[in-house]
């Protein structure tokens, strides 16, 4: 039985790792391949800018492409480090000129993007696209759900601490998702899917040597932190997506072809797992 047949719906969940992102692309690749699409989608950080994408309705060939093409370094611009070290205002431009969408009202799907306020640590998802109706499973008073600027949600869940500067929508002052929720699955259960598969692009990172700079000391201080608050989590997902990136170096541009083959080979390695669950019956 396959997923139109089951009538079972498929939310996605992507979860963050800066430019390690560009494997969302090889696994939603593998997914379209096999006719796999989804009804709901939620991301964090670089899963909240493939997510906004992909609810906007850009092929996935397209945002393969751009991926492969993009120097991430431009998508921010080194200020005076008195708050952060630079903006991700470049991202917003970029957003600009190629989302398919504009704002939340335009999405062809429901997506919810995960930012936290760095003022009262509440968790703040963002949501739109067309309606839904909220299960109610996420009962916690420190999870605020809004709507507002889609382009500005989408800076503020890719807003590394100290690396950028916070972005301030309304009376919050916000930063990376990744400090509250890293990988949105159960976010998406909520929305109404009846299957959900996560990408979790998280890895340990060790070090052969001191950082280099103030850039390098930040992104290492932060990667440490997440590892801690990541240790023992569970994603409440029925399929975890998890690349192996082995030796590759997020960083460096010309890593891009093998980081998006990376999520192609892991969405394929859970093929199986995938198609078994939407094929239950409702």
């Amino acid at each position: 039985m396959d997923q139109a047949a089951s009538g079972r719906r498929l939310g996605l969940a992507l979860g963050g790792g800066s430019e390690l992102g560009l494997a969302h692309l090889g696994a939603l690749c593998v997914l379209e391949e096999h006719g796999i699409r989804a009804s709901y989608i939620s991301g964090c950080s670089a899963g909240a800018l493939v997510a906004a994408f992909y609810a906007g309705g850009a092929p996935v060939e397209f945002m393969r492409e751009i991926g492969l093409r993009l120097n991430w370094r431009a998508l921010q611009k080194f200020t005076l480090p008195v708050l952060a070290l630079s903006t991700n205002e470049p991202l917003g431009r970029f957003l600009r000129r190629f989302l398919p969408a504009r704002d939340f009202a335009s999405l062809r799907m429901p997506i919810r993007l995960v930012t936290t306020d760095l003022l009262t640590a509440e968790m703040v998802v963002f949501q739109g696209g067309p309606p839904f109706q909220p299960r109610g499973i996420v009962e916690d008073a420190e999870v605020v759900f809004e709507t507002g600027d889609f382009i500005e949600a989408i800076r503020a869940s890719c807003c590394r601490p100290v690396i950028n500067r916070p972005v301030k929508i309304g009376q919050r002052l916000l930063v990376d998702g990744a400090l509250t929720n890293n990988v949105p699955a159960l976010l998406t259960r909520d929305m109404g899917a009846d299957v959900v598969v996560a990408v979790d692009l998280y890895r340990r990172q060790w070090k052969d040597k001191p950082p280099a700079n103030i850039f390098a000391y930040a992104a290492q201080a932060q990667a440490i932190h997440l590892h801690w608050s990541l240790k023992h989590r569970r994603i409440a997902a029925d399929v975890v997506i998890r690349p192996d990136f082995g030796e590759l170096r997020a960083l460096d541009f010309s890593a891009a072809k093998d980081l998006v083959r990376c999520g192609e080979e892991a969405a394929k390695n859970a093929l199986p797992a995938i198609q078994e669950a939407l094929a239950c019956p409702k």
